[in-house]
């Protein structure tokens, strides 16, 4: 005869199975979270076993939700705002109406903030829509700014004259994971209309809250004053935007700490390092080479404070050296094998694009001269372009740096969205909607996401087990 749980549980599935919510009398039984697979949580064999041959049978009807949510709806959604929108803009007197222009985050001075218009006094600053600027690339060729995304990547970044380095120094990190920047839009391609709506984790709410900006941004002679334009993708000025409403006024997003804009475009757990606090040692050098392993993402800050705001980048300040007070991306750690030097290496990115490091293990440092089984076991090329990307050794690492911010990442569906392909128009959302699901079934993907998720405070946990040797990530 069934004991107490046995039954409960099983009243509890057939109503799962027919969509009605589940008692808090099965808590302890297994774990209903959302559209996702039971998790048992009971330590009975037999109902654990139940669980599992349950979740065998829920498999593909979870899978064919996942897949109309993240990718058929969507593509439909963005479809058919493509063909109204591009039908109310064959006619400029009606397009003219359903230009947005935010009443809440106005384009004046009062969205700019009193730091920065006294730093501007004197100077004439417009709004100006961005589908009306041009930008300029590495080979110095201008273009218009005519899409959403064209590939997301760390180049994309390049600070202007804010100190919000914290911010694009956090962006630069996520957007080695495209998906973790498209998810914050909920506008997925370029808005002829100007309005995109937006999404941020509120540390203050403890919860995602929806944002809608327009598509004015500050200019100075024709030109963006704050994060620059270096291709012509929108989102970084957008994302960037999305946070000066988000904290009040551009002014007021000027310092901080990566970690905080990590998890607001994220809402993943974090942990931070301060080298008065925890000893920059071996020990966690070892800890930075497990975070990697297990996919975390890494900033880190300098020390000191940083004047370039007041002063200007090149006042007291070398264009190859280590900026004081500064947030910078850790791409990558490597311990190259092929040598029998003790080398340890880090590759950084200064979010300005520019101000590298060096010395030892820079760009032209003569150690990758007389070491050159370190760049080949690395894969280092010789590049000698100014990108903001350097390699450092940890050693000079711990000299000029004394914060360390990770991010723990989801490993769920909420690592898996639709990519429009915006270059071939109105068949983007098709593309990406076939490319999606092809990657969603073909290849396995939903399937691993759903049967081997994992969220970020279980990542967080699972890291942290002093027990555990290695990261079995």
């Amino acid at each position: 005869m069934a004991d107490a749980d046995e039954l409960c549980f099983g009243l509890v599935i057939c109503g799962y199975t027919i969509g009605i919510p589940f008692c808090n009398c099965c808590s302890s039984i297994a774990r209903f979270d959302g559209v996702h697979l039971i998790q048992p949580v009971t330590k009975n064999l037999f109902l654990r076993s139940l669980i599992f041959i349950l979740n065998i049978f829920l498999t593909p009807i979870l899978l064919a939700i996942h897949s109309f949510r993240i990718y058929v709806y969507p593509c439909f959604a963005v479809g058919i705002g493509k063909l109204v929108c591009g039908l109310v803009f064959m006619c400029d007197f009606i397009s003219c109406c359903f230009i947005h222009t935010d009443s809440i985050f106005p384009p004046d001075n009062t969205s700019l903030g009193d730091d920065i218009l006294q730093r501007y006094q004197g100077k004439k600053i417009e709004w100006i829509r961005i589908q009306h600027l041009e930008y300029t690339d590495k080979d110095r060729k201008k273009g218009a700014v005519n899409r959403l995304f064209d590939g997301i990547s760390p180049d994309d970044i390049a600070q202007g004259g804010l100190g919000d380095c914290w911010i694009l120094a956090a962006i630069a990190t996520l957007s080695d994971r495209p998906y973790i920047i498209q998810n914050c839009f909920k506008t997925k391609t370029f808005s002829k209309t100007g309005k995109y709506n937006m999404r941020l984790f509120d540390e203050r709410k403890r919860k995602f809250v929806n944002i809608t900006v327009d598509d004015y941004v500050p200019c100075l002679n024709g030109e963006p004053i704050f994060i620059k334009l270096t291709s012509n993708e929108a989102w970084p000025l957008l994302l960037e935007k999305a946070f000066a409403k988000l904290y009040g006024s551009y002014s007021k997003i000027e310092g901080g700490h990566p970690v905080d804009a990590m998890r607001a475009i994220t809402g993943y757990e974090a942990k931070s390092f301060y080298s008065e606090r925890n000893k920059f040692d071996d020990n966690l050098f070892k800890e930075l080479q497990k975070f990697q392993i297990c996919d975390c993402l890494m900033a880190a800050g300098s020390k000191g404070k940083d004047e370039t705001l007041a002063q200007g980048r090149d006042a007291g300040t070398k264009k190859s050296t280590i900026v004081p007070g500064h947030a910078y991306s850790i791409l990558d750690i490597k311990t190259p094998m092929l040598t029998t030097n003790n080398v340890r290496l880090l590759k950084l990115r200064n979010p300005w694009g520019t101000f590298t490091w060096d010395g030892d293990w820079s760009k032209n440092s003569s150690l990758w001269l007389t070491h050159p089984l370190v760049a080949l076991n690395i894969g280092r090329k010789d590049d000698k372009s100014d990108d903001g990307v350097f390699y450092m050794s940890y050693e000079d690492f711990v000299k000029h740096f004394d914060t360390i911010d990770v991010i723990f990442p989801n490993t769920n569906m909420d690592s898996m969205t639709i990519t429009i392909t915006e270059k071939f128009g109105y068949c983007g959302p098709f593309i990406g909607c076939v490319a999606g699901c092809m990657k969603f079934w073909c290849l396995c993907r939903g399937i691993f996401r759903l049967w081997c998720m994992e969220t970020s405070q279980s990542q967080k946990e699972k890291i942290e087990q002093k027990e555990s040797g290695d990261c079995m990530c």
